[in-house]
């Protein structure tokens, strides 16, 4: 379908599932974001509360949100530009761009 996989959005690390994750950036080349606090020892980029980063034209902003396990972030705030100031709010296990 001429899509790219970049970035694989890792927001809650937990035993009861498999994301796929690695092979997903082996066979992409796709970044794995991933929270700062799960101390992650595969290739990632870390991200914390406050923390941006880009995907093409948006701008994503992490908020961490603590639950049932420490390490759980959420990325938010998805501001496209040239759009105005659209708020989404992504939370879930794995988001793949």
């Amino acid at each position: 379908m001429g899509m790219k996989i970049t970035h694989v959005l890792e927001t809650h690390l937990h035993a009861d599932f498999i994301s796929g994750h690695l092979d997903l950036a082996e066979k992409t080349g796709a970044a794995i974001y991933v929270p700062k606090s799960a101390g992650c020892t595969f290739s990632h980029v870390g991200v914390a509360e406050g923390d941006t980063f880009a995907i093409e034209d948006m701008t994503v902003t992490v908020l961490d949100t603590p639950g049932h396990t420490l390490n759980i972030s959420v990325m938010r705030s998805l501001t496209v530009r040239g759009v105005g100031n659209p708020q989404l709010f992504f939370a879930g296990h794995t988001l793949l761009w």
